[in-house]
């Protein structure tokens, strides 16, 4: 379980007999897919590949955000707290 505060809980679980889905492919259902925002992306990143992350293969965020899949298989993204915010500016309606 990962705890963020009173109001944020994460509950994990094995699943026996996973099969780990095949990313950017989108036939096998995706469980959950988690987005973190972080303030160095490359230390970041290396760190969590020492633990055990690999860097996916298919990399379309550029420079903004990097793709990696943990050690069973599941994709998740790292960005900079600046590339996390551009997609909520771009859909925010404009100030009256």
């Amino acid at each position: 379980m990962l705890t963020g505060g009173d109001a944020v809980r994460l509950d994990l679980q094995r699943v026996a007999n996973h099969q780990p889905p095949a990313w950017p492919d989108s036939s096998a259902p995706r469980r959950l897919h988690l987005d973190f925002c972080v303030g160095n992306l490359t230390q970041i990143e290396q760190q969590v590949i020492g633990l055990g992350a690999t860097l996916a293969p298919h990399q379309p965020g550029g420079n903004r955000f990097r793709v990696l899949v943990d050690p069973a298989g599941h994709p998740f993204c790292i960005a900079t707290t600046a590339a996390a915010e551009v997609p909520r500016r771009a859909v925010e309606p404009p100030a009256l």
